[in-house]
Formats: structure tokens, C-alpha cells, sequence
């Protein structure tokens, strides 16, 4: 009997593991098959916290007279003038800065009373290639009727312009397949 228990006890363990590194190959095909959007849309939300996500917004944000951008997550302390180099400083009228974000989901919290505050219906999200699974997940759980699509900022080798840079290091990456996981409770949550 104790053999039998212990067999399915393995089968099963077996069947987590399988289930698990096709859904983390999943992932990380989705975060190499990811298109930019074909339109610009008028609302950017830049979640921080990778290289180029605000450099992306703020290019983002000069395309259009009518674009508003909310840079959620932004530091205690740091200015709008800290972020807006004196390139892009005549576009701060439409900054808008979040200081109130400290994780993903708030993140999605703080981007969805924007969203509310602003009567806005779709919003273009950017933020790094490898992040956008979770981040839109949360992000459109926490705002039901809103469109959003997304904007990767896409990291390359240096030198090439064609192979997708992904980070290294697997530990990281299995690190944010574990959190993509967690994030499916949390927008069940929402």
C-alpha cells in the first residue's frame, strides 16, 4: 500500500514538473513573440524600474499633441525634472508621476484610478519584454472595459539588431515565471 501511495505520489510529481516547464516554455516564447502595436495609442502608462522604459514613454509621448503619460511607481523623492531630461522637459504639462506603486499590481492599482481620473478607455502599457505577461495580466484585470495594448522595450545584444536579448541569468527568468504564476491569484483577487 505504501508503495502504491508513494508511486502516485511521484506520478504526480512528475506531472507538476511537466506541466510546469511547458507553461515556463510558454512564457518565454510569448515574451519573444510580442508585436508592437500598429497605432499609437493616445494614454502611456510607464511602469519604472527597467533600463529605457521612461526614454520609450517620453519618445512615445512626443508623437502625439494629445498623448498623456502616467509614470507609475516613481520613487519617494524623485522629481518630475530627476526624470525629464531637458530634451523632453516642454512635454511635462503632460506627465503625470505615481509615487504610490511598489509592486506590479499596484502598479495596475495606481494606472487604473489614472485611467478612472481621466475617463480614459485604452492605454498603451510600456515596460520591459520579459515583464509584460504579468504586468498586462494584472493590468487588465484590474481594468475590465479598458483596451490595453502594450509596448516592450525590447533589449538587444550589443552589436545585433535582430537576436532578442532575454536576461542570462535562468534564475531570473524562472523567478518571473513564478511570479506571472503568483500574479493569476492576484488578479483573480483584483
Amino acid at each position: 500500500m505504501k508503495r502504491l501511495i508513494r508511486n502516485h505520489l511521484y506520478f504526480f510529481l512528475i506531472l507538476v514538473l511537466i506541466v510546469y516547464f511547458y507553461s515556463f516554455l510558454k512564457y518565454l516564447s510569448n515574451i519573444n513573440d510580442q508585436l508592437l502595436p500598429k497605432s499609437n495609442m493616445s494614454n502611456i502608462v510607464v511602469i519604472t524600474g527597467g533600463i529605457g522604459r521612461i526614454k520609450t514613454g517620453i519618445d512615445l509621448l512626443s508623437n502625439s499633441d494629445n498623448t498623456r503619460l502616467l509614470i507609475s511607481g516613481v520613487g519617494t523623492g524623485v522629481t518630475r525634472a530627476d526624470l525629464l531630461s531637458a530634451n523632453f522637459s516642454l512635454y511635462s504639462k503632460r506627465v503625470d508621476l505615481g509615487y504610490f506603486a511598489d509592486s506590479t499590481l499596484g502598479n495596475a492599482l495606481e494606472a487604473k484610478n489614472w485611467v478612472k481620473r481621466n475617463n480614459f478607455d485604452n492605454i498603451l502599457l510600456v515596460t520591459d519584454n520579459w515583464h509584460v505577461p504579468r504586468a498586462k495580466l494584472l493590468f487588465e484585470a484590474a481594468m475590465p472595459g479598458v483596451k490595453i495594448s502594450v509596448y516592450p522595450v525590447l533589449q538587444y545584444k550589443e552589436g545585433t539588431s535582430k537576436n532578442l536579448y532575454l536576461p542570462k541569468n535562468i534564475l531570473f527568468l524562472l523567478k518571473e515565471h513564478l511570479k506571472y504564476l503568483i500574479s493569476h491569484i492576484q488578479a483573480i483577487l483584483i
